[in-house]
């Protein structure tokens, strides 16, 4: 593989590492409330607001350079994970420069929330079955695969209410993109 190409895979550990940072700082700082979702303890706060869709400007763009461009080559995987994936940033990148807010904005907000992240799962058991994958990536997949299940259960269960609500959701995301930071650099 080109050095050029190569280069494609950081992209996943620096976009990934800085849209953290900026949540744990934002927990940290706003001593924000474990029962109200990222998006509700962001839209509470213009100032927050336009930060985190500046974010959502620079992270999607870059996470999707990641996928196209070094991890669908590098483990293989056919045009139909890439159009999946393209969804799930998109949706995403929607979330994070739409606010949760109130009327139509927190509608479309939700909406392309819960949609991409119900769309994680499929994405993950395509990763799961990917025989191009290291076998300690894959069983981190299975495991990463069950808590979203578990997380994701739990809080249709409650109807996406939850005292843990803020902490269901990091460990549900985290589940996922370490996941992939795993098979990344772990070959």
């Amino acid at each position: 593989m080109s050095l050029s190409v190569e280069s494609y895979k950081n992209l996943a550990v620096l976009s990934l590492g800085f849209f953290w940072a900026f949540i744990s700082i934002l927990v940290w700082r706003l001593k924000i409330d474990k029962s109200t979702s990222i998006s509700g303890h962001i839209a509470a706060n213009k100032k927050v607001s336009v930060f985190f869709g500046v974010i959502s400007l620079l992270v999607a763009p870059l996470l999707l350079v990641f996928f196209i461009k070094w991890f669908t080559p590098t483990f293989h995987f056919g045009w139909v994970f890439n159009v999946l994936i393209a969804v799930i940033w998109f949706l995403y990148f929607v979330a994070g420069v739409v606010p949760d807010t109130k009327g139509l904005a927190h509608k479309i907000h939700r909406r392309a929330a819960l949609a991409a992240s119900m769309l994680l799962v499929p994405a993950m058991v395509i990763m799961v079955a990917n025989n191009h994958i290291g076998t300690f990536a894959r069983v981190f997949m299975i495991f990463g695969l069950l808590i979203m299940l578990v997380t994701g259960a739990e809080l249709r269960k409650n109807n996406y209410t939850s005292d843990k609500f803020l902490i269901y959701q990091a460990v549900y995301f985290l589940s996922f993109d370490i996941s992939i930071i795993i098979a990344t650099y772990v070959r």
